[in-house]
């Protein structure tokens, strides 16, 4: 007959798997608590504005609110104003733009960061002109911030008559109706946006800086003061390197004096 083993012995076999499981289970929680915290990520506390304000207002600890934010929505944003620093916010802010209720605080609504003002968007080497235009030859809702277009407008013959020309070709759009592209993230709502504007009386464009007193010499003599545009199709060549964003050459004598009087 097999002789039976000692208690003692079964006891010790039975202690070590419970600890051994313990350990299993410790190790199985560990990894799976650090795979939540991967997955899920930090929050991050920012600042939004709980209330239309406009420019020139000064915030204060009332006009502020806290929203809680994914880190990595936060890494797309620009310039985001965190919690900890409201108190810097409260004593020294005051907005350079109008900002809505449910819209986070930006630096760039407050400090003139370079990196979020419009004039960062101008390409090197050029300056921005506003157009005045002729609201009967308006491109309503197709018109859309970043687009390209040529000026035209009715310009004197020489004669007694005007004939309309192309003053510039495929400069681009950086406004419409004194409005840029929307950038500020809003919460429950649309943001404000001057896309599909259906009616608009002035346009900003950027041009070449050696170009923009030629082009203003030009608008001088243009009938009424006021010009028109073509949209040009999204994927279309560019003009040759001559005729893209420079003053139309046809136009030479009179982008070298302006006019004398109202055109």
């Amino acid at each position: 007959m097999a002789q039976e083993a000692p208690p003692i012995q079964n006891k010790k076999l039975i202690v070590i798997a419970i600890l051994l499981g313990a350990v299993v289970v410790v190790v199985y929680n560990v990894h799976i608590s650090g795979i939540r915290k991967a997955t899920e990520g930090r929050k991050v506390r920012l600042l939004e504005v709980n209330r239309d304000m406009e420019p020139g207002e000064k915030i204060t600890a009332k006009d502020l609110d806290v929203r809680e934010l994914h880190e990595r929505i936060v890494e797309n944003l620009t310039s985001p104003v965190r919690e900890d620093e409201r108190e810097y916010i409260v004593r020294n802010a005051v907005l350079n733009q109008p900002v809505t209720k449910g819209q986070l605080l930006l630096w760039g609504h407050i400090t003139g960061d370079k990196e979020t003002n419009p004039s960062a968007k101008i390409t090197p080497g050029m300056v921005a002109v506003a157009l005045e235009l002729d609201p009967q030859k308006s491109l309503g809702n197709i018109l859309r911030v970043g687009d390209r277009v040529n000026v035209v407008g009715y310009l004197p013959t020489g004669g007694a008559g005007y004939e309309a020309s192309r003053i510039i070709q495929a400069v681009k759009v950086h406004t419409i109706g004194g409005l840029g592209r929307a950038e500020a993230v809003g919460r429950g709502r649309r943001p404000r946006s001057p896309e599909g504007m259906r009616s608009f009386r002035s346009v900003t464009v950027e041009v070449p800086v050696d170009e923009s007193l030629k082009l203003y010499n030009v608008l001088s003599h243009v009938r009424g003061g006021v010009v028109w545009l073509e949209l040009r199709f999204a994927d279309e060549p560019s003009p040759p390197i001559t005729e893209n964003e420079k003053v139309n050459p046809d136009l030479k004598k009179l982008a070298t004096t302006a006019a004398q009087g109202p055109p």
